[in-house]
């Protein structure tokens, strides 16, 4: 299945048994969408919403070899940058789902300003 797994290249979790999980902190230069998901809930209103309607958009692109990988986080950011409208809280429904109709299309439009990717499976290459 996808993504291909390598057998044997960790133990199974066992929920049954008692276990110690050690939680590191992230290193945002590594997983930089987490940064960007931090930042946008930091600033609140609609900034979640427009985060996720843009990882969307722009995962989706990738996934459809629109994009490479990279671009995901870039396309997200640029769509972030540009949204401080949306840092109000939303009065209504219809509020969130504006701003989810805004950061899609500024997704698209991100997505489109990329280098074409070549497909999915060529996420490292970047």
């Amino acid at each position: 299945g996808w993504p291909a797994r390598v057998p044997g290249a960790a133990f199974a979790c066992d929920f049954s048994t008692a276990s110690r999980w050690d939680f590191e902190p992230l290193d945002d230069d590594v997983f930089p969408a987490v940064a960007l998901a931090r930042e946008a809930g930091k600033s609140g209103g609609c900034m979640t919403a427009v985060y996720n309607a843009a990882n969307e958009e722009a995962a989706e692109a990738f996934l459809q070899g629109r994009i490479r990988f990279p671009a995901i986080v870039r396309s997200v950011a640029k769509v972030l940058r540009a949204a401080d409208q949306w840092a109000a809280e939303p009065a209504t429904v219809d509020d969130v789902l504006d701003a989810q109709d805004w950061a899609r299309d500024r997704a698209r439009s991100a997505v489109e300003a990329e280098p074409a990717g070549s497909s999915s499976e060529d996420w490292a290459a970047g």
